[in-house]
């Protein structure tokens, strides 16, 4: 046997000894495959005929070790007539229970990947906290989650993170400024959320600074974001919000809100 053939021998003995493999990705590969499925995730979510898919990828994300895709893999049903109201009901107490071990994957799995600095697995731990999923609600654990993931450049850390600073009166107009280069940097990737985010905190924004004027260039420039969260599938109305992209009226709605404040204000 020539010396060539014993060292290729050693080496595959040391791999199998310490269970390495040649064709297994390291653990940092598997997390940035993960967030390779939850980017597409996010893109096609909010469409009608790609929500298997999405909870396909949001799935396959989980199982490489992405709290992110734990959280989102489960989908709830609406009752449709689909199925008989009792069947309807236990297939949702099943969804349930599968809900509360997907969030105690994604809590074990958050704290870890948020210790080692993957921004947006520091904002799931905090939405945990914040919601209470599986522990007891501690709003303060989730705003220091929610800094962390802001501070490591996640969009929604940021997001989330400026929404609790605003219900205390503690917000920071700097914190407002990282979170809509950080959305709109997501948007510029089609994330629809984040183009629909864009548009709404840049026009808080612009009438913070006193801008109330629908034809000026700032709030003109926010009706193209919105435009793009609809093109992309994102439905208003799914977070409550009384406007829609078929009806193509949500950049109008905002406009009409801001003209009847201003005319209460000076009547």
């Amino acid at each position: 046997m020539n010396k060539i053939m014993k060292n290729c021998i050693v080496f595959i003995c040391i791999c199998f000894i310490i269970n390495c493999s040649l064709s297994q990705p390291s653990p940092s590969a598997n997390i940035a495959q993960a967030q390779e499925k939850m980017r597409k995730f996010h893109i096609i979510v909010f469409q009608d005929n790609q929500k298997q898919l999405a909870q396909q990828l949001a799935y396959e994300a989980c199982e490489f070790g992405l709290a992110e895709g734990c959280i989102f893999s489960v989908f709830s049903e609406s009752f449709d007539g689909k199925y008989q109201e009792k069947e309807f009901i236990l297939r949702q107490q099943r969804l349930e229970q599968e809900q509360e071990n997907m969030d105690k994957k994604a809590l074990e799995l958050g704290t870890k990947n948020c210790a080692q600095n993957i921004a947006n697995e520091c904002a799931i731990v905090a939405g945990i906290y914040e919601r209470g999923d599986g522990v007891k609600v501690d709003i303060k654990k989730a705003e220091k989650f929610y800094e962390k993931a802001c501070v490591l450049n996640s969009a929604q850390g940021c997001l989330e993170f400026n929404r609790i600073q605003e219900a205390n009166n503690t917000a920071h107009p700097r914190i407002l400024d990282k979170m809509l280069y950080l959305l709109q940097k997501e948007c510029q990737r089609n994330d629809p959320f984040s183009c629909y985010m864009f548009g709404e905190w840049s026009i808080i924004k612009a009438v913070r600074n006193g801008n109330r004027s629908p034809s000026s260039h700032e709030l003109q420039e926010t009706k193209k974001y919105y435009e793009k969260a609809c093109k992309l599938g994102f439905n208003p109305e799914v977070f409550g919000i009384q406007s829609s992209c078929k009806e193509g009226n949500v950049w109008q709605t905002r406009m009409d809100i801001i003209s009847n404040v201003k005319k209460a204000n000076h009547p």
